[in-house]
C-alpha cells in the first residue's frame, strides 16, 4: 500500500499543470472601436468608429481583430509577441458643426506587439492582470473585400497609397484583462478576456501635404491560450 501511494504521487506530480515558467500559444479575436484624430493649423476633428454610430450595420464588420499570440509566463508577470490584423472604419459625426477635411476612413492593419502582463494574484483560477504593449503597425495596401484602404477628402474617395500615408505607425496599447484557467483531465488551458486603449504615437499622413492624423480608441478581445508543456519534466527550460 505504501509502494502504491508512492507510485501514485509521482505520478500525479509529473502531471499537474504548470502555469509558472511555461510558453503558451494561442489566438484571439474581438472588435475595437479606433477614431482618426485629424489636425491642420488651428483646426480640429475626430471621424469616430462606426461602432459608436452604427454598431449594428454591415460597416461595423470592418472593425474586428484578430491575431495569434505567444508567450512567455513566469511566477508573476508574462511577456510575449503577437501577430494582429485590425480594422478600422471612423466616419464623422452626422451632426457634426466643425468643417472636416476627411469624413471617413477605412483600412485593415497588420501589427506586431509585444505584451507585458503583471498578475495581480498568484496560483487562482481566476487571476486578473494588467497590461501594456508597445506595437507596430503597417496598413495593407490591396484589397480586402470590395474596396482597399482609403478615405475621403470633400465629398472624393482618396486611396491612402503611398503618396498620402506613411506606411508605419507605433502605437501604445495599455489595460486590463483575466485569465480563467480550464482543466482538461490532466492538461490545462487558459481563456482570456482582455480589454485596453490603442494610442497611434505618429503621424500617418507625410509631412508634405501639412496635416495630422492619427488613431486611438478601445478594443476588446476574447482568446484561448495553450500550454506548450504539461509538466515540469522540462527542468533544462527552467
Amino acid at each position: 500500500m505504501l509502494s502504491c501511494g508512492l507510485l501514485k504521487a509521482q505520478s500525479f506530480g509529473l502531471e499537474r499543470p504548470v502555469t509558472d515558467r511555461n510558453l503558451y500559444f494561442g489566438f484571439k479575436v474581438g472588435i475595437n472601436a479606433m477614431d482618426m484624430a485629424y489636425s491642420k493649423d488651428r483646426v480640429h476633428f475626430v471621424n469616430h468608429s462606426v461602432l459608436y454610430q452604427r454598431p449594428f450595420s454591415k460597416d461595423a464588420l470592418g472593425c474586428l481583430v484578430g491575431g495569434v499570440t505567444f508567450e512567455r509566463t513566469l511566477p508573476r508577470f508574462s511577456y510575449g509577441l503577437e501577430g494582429m490584423l485590425t480594422g478600422t472604419n471612423a466616419v464623422a459625426p452626422a451632426d457634426t458643426t466643425k468643417f472636416h477635411y476627411a469624413t471617413q476612413d477605412t483600412a485593415y492593419f497588420l501589427h506586431v506587439r509585444v505584451p507585458i502582463r503583471l498578475n495581480l494574484l498568484k496560483d487562482k483560477k481566476v487571476t486578473p492582470y494588467l497590461f501594456v504593449a508597445p506595437d507596430v503597425s503597417t496598413y495593407i495596401d490591396h484589397k480586402i473585400g470590395k474596396k482597399g484602404p482609403h478615405s475621403i477628402w470633400n465629398g472624393m474617395e482618396v486611396n491612402w497609397g503611398s503618396n498620402n500615408t506613411n506606411w508605419f505607425d507605433i502605437h501604445l496599447i495599455a489595460g486590463a484583462g483575466m485569465n480563467v484557467r480550464i482543466d482538461w483531465g490532466d492538461y490545462e488551458f487558459c481563456a482570456r478576456l482582455e480589454a485596453g486603449y490603442n494610442l497611434g504615437l505618429l503621424n500617418t499622413i507625410p509631412k508634405e501635404l501639412k496635416l495630422q492624423r492619427k488613431t486611438r480608441g478601445w478594443e476588446t478581445t476574447i482568446g484561448l491560450s495553450f500550454p506548450l508543456f504539461k509538466n515540469p519534466s522540462y527542468q533544462w527550460f527552467m
